[in-house]
């Protein structure tokens, strides 16, 4: 080998030897774990020193054993699933991360690229401590999904657009549902409105882009809407209130746009039926036939109607402001009267009459309060009231009419229930019955009812819940004479719905014409006896005046005295059957009336024998006739007629028998 060649390789080997040493140098010096190992022992052959920094083994420790030992476990088959697969790929460098336990125990995270030579059998590695690095990772990324989920969460749609480019940097969940959209624009869109319509409320007309309160935000600007429709995707239009404002980086530049918006279709709903409210209010307010006012807590008139403005001519804006004495009563102060100072303390309505001219008006007040009790407004109004005191003074006059004729009235009046009980009793049924109207209101009528009338006077009140709802019934009821006969002429009174509510009814004492119907129906009894007796009494005188003419004749004849005798009797006794057949007659009627003086002590006399016969044998009679001198004028068959009718009454009034006594004296 020549000089030159060996100088060169000298030279040559000088200059390994120095890379080497650079090398072995680097390695020593690095701050990275650098280490070899063997491919098919998974053993550590050569450590830098930086492997003792990071994992606080010296290297002698870790030299010889298998790299697997040091990886935390959990990260041990991950290892091996990434290695493999770079392997079989023919990666040449392979990069992955995992944890390394420590010589303390803790445990550090390393970066890895790897190399192996197979042809050598050994893999090249370095490795960089990230822990520091994968914590505030870890932090950020938490702290990101914590911004993620708190924006997710939020009620309102939140969007964020990078300055200038207006390429989008995120929206929320809410933002996505309020625009119907489960993607956002591409990176390329700058605005909202190329995925959305969006118009002027109360225009139909697009907004115009450079108005977006995020084209705003780009420029610098921050902007609020509150008019805005936005037509999603599906046709829907939701109404947005909308705040843009930018985002600006430590020195000032405006780094993003960000935009919130929130749904306020049903408050504009709301706001819109309460206008439509507020207007049928007003309307309502101004149409009501009455004066009113809203009064504040020093009583001073905040809101008029129209008709304030009509009764006391004066516009709404000269009222508003003043207090409602100074129109109302035109003083200084509220009169002592005052409704409101009234409602004030008894914290309940309150109102008064007052008259204007020849009108009456009732001011009416209804206090409003906080909840702590204090005195916040009112509301005053003022009607008039002219017609219906007209009315009501009608009405009194009418109800005193009323009260006077039933009052004063004879007949009886009475108003039930249905359930038979007083509601009213005129002055008249109290008199009747003895009773106050105290004693009877609220009573049932039907106990005063005489036992044997209440089943048909039951039936007569069912009656009255059928047309004609009216009737008629005569009743025995127990007064406070006793049992009278009284006659009712009933009417239920209906209400609105036909049902009957009520009963009225007037009544009449009918007692006497009871009794007199039935001396009518006696004196009928005797006219019809009378009418007999008379054809019997002209029948039978036909027939003594054939005995009397014959006894007469043969009187005239030459008889014995005996004969004689028995002649007499016969004629003496006819004479007598004919002053009776006389006196039949003129009960019958049928005589001539002579008046004329008479002794009325023999026709008394001759009236009991006549009437004794037609007497029960339970009444006996008792003559007590006194002599006096003075003669009656009258006629004979009256006087008898007069005392038989007196008989038989006396006799009807003693239906358990009894003793008649008959007495016939001078009075004068």
């Amino acid at each position: 080998m020549s000089d030159k060649r060996m100088q060169d390789l000298e030279k040559e080997l000088e200059k390994v030897k120095t890379e080497r040493d650079e090398l072995q140098q680097l390695f020593s010096m690095s701050i990275d774990l650098v280490c070899v190992a063997e491919i098919e022992t998974s053993e550590f052959v050569r450590l830098n020193q930086a492997a003792s920094t990071i994992l606080g083994y010296e290297a002698e420790e870790m030299v010889g054993q298998s790299f697997f030992d040091f990886i935390h476990p959990d990260d041990v088959q991950t290892t091996r699933t990434i290695v493999r697969a770079a392997l079989k790929k023919g990666e040449k460098i392979v990069n992955f991360r995992n944890r390394y336990i420590c010589k303390d125990g803790t445990c550090r995270w390393l970066s890895w690229s790897a190399q192996a030579d197979e042809k050598r059998r050994f893999v090249y590695a370095m490795a960089r401590d990230i822990t520091e690095h994968k914590r505030n990772e870890d932090l950020l990324n938490s702290r990101h999904q914590l911004m993620n989920t708190l924006l997710d969460n939020l009620q309102v749609g939140i969007f964020m657009a990078d300055a200038p480019s207006g390429r989008a940097l995120l929206a929320n969940k809410k933002a996505k549902e309020l625009l119907g959209r489960t993607d956002m624009p591409g990176e390329e869109s700058i605005f909202l409105s190329e995925f959305y319509q969006v118009f002027q409320s109360g225009t139909g007309n697009l907004y115009p882009e450079e108005q977006l309160p995020i084209s705003k935000g780009l420029k610098g600007q921050s902007h609020h809407v509150d008019d805005m429709i936005v037509r999603r995707p599906d046709g829907r239009e939701v109404f947005l209130e909308v705040f843009g404002s930018p985002v600006k980086d430590g020195a000032g530049q405006v780094t993003a746009s960000l935009v919130s918006f929130s749904d306020i279709t049903q408050r504009k709903k709301d706001e819109a039926a309460i206008s439509r409210l507020s207007r049928e209010w007003q309307t309502t307010f101004n149409a009501i036939n009455a004066a009113i006012w809203v009064l504040d807590e020093k009583q001073m008139i905040t809101r008029s109607n129209k008709m304030a403005e009509t009764l006391f001519n004066l516009p709404e804006d000269e009222m508003i402001g003043r207090h409602c004495w100074e129109i109302v009563h035109n003083t200084l102060e509220p009169i002592p009267e005052c409704p409101v100072l009234r409602a004030k303390k008894t914290k309940k309505r309150e109102s008064m009459e007052i008259r204007m001219g020849e009108a009456c008006f009732e001011v009416t007040v209804d206090p409003v309060f906080e909840k702590d009790g204090a005195f916040k407004q009112a509301v005053h109004i003022i009607a008039d009231i002219t017609e219906r005191k007209k009315k009501e003074e009608q009405i009194r006059r009418r109800e005193e009419e009323y009260r006077l004729l039933v009052e004063n009235q004879t007949d009886l009046v009475v108003k039930i229930d249905t359930d038979g009980r007083f509601e009213f009793v005129s002055p008249s049924y109290c008199a009747m019955f003895g009773k106050t109207q105290e004693e009877l209101i609220g009573e049932p009528f039907m106990p005063m009812v005489h036992p044997d009338d209440r089943q048909t006077t039951e039936q007569v009140m069912k009656n009255l819940f059928e047309p004609p709802y009216t009737a008629y019934i005569e009743q025995r009821a127990m007064t406070a004479e006793g049992w009278k006969w009284l006659a009712w002429v009933d009417i239920a009174v209906l209400d609105a719905n036909n049902e009957v509510k009520a009963v009225i009814g007037v009544g009449r004492d009918i007692n006497d014409l009871k009794a007199m119907q039935k001396e009518l129906r006696h004196a009928h009894k005797l006219e019809s006896v009378g009418v007999l007796a008379g054809g019997i009494a002209h029948d039978f005188n036909n027939i003594l005046s054939i005995i009397l003419g014959n006894s007469e004749l043969a009187l005239d004849e030459e008889i014995t005295p005996l004969t004689e005798e028995s002649l007499e009797e016969i004629k003496a006794a006819s004479l007598r059957a004919k002053d009776i057949i006389k006196q039949l007659l003129s009960f019958s009627r049928k005589a001539d009336q002579e008046i004329q003086p008479l002794d009325i002590r023999p026709i008394v006399k001759e009236s009991v024998k006549l009437i004794r016969a037609s007497l029960p044998s339970n009444i006996s009679i008792q003559n007590r006739i006194h002599e006096f001198q003075k003669a009656v004028l009258a006629d004979a068959t009256q006087i008898h007629q007069v005392i038989m009718n007196l008989c038989s009454n006396a006799a009807d009034a003693m239906p358990a028998g009894g003793r008649l006594e008959i007495e016939v004296e001078q009075v004068s």
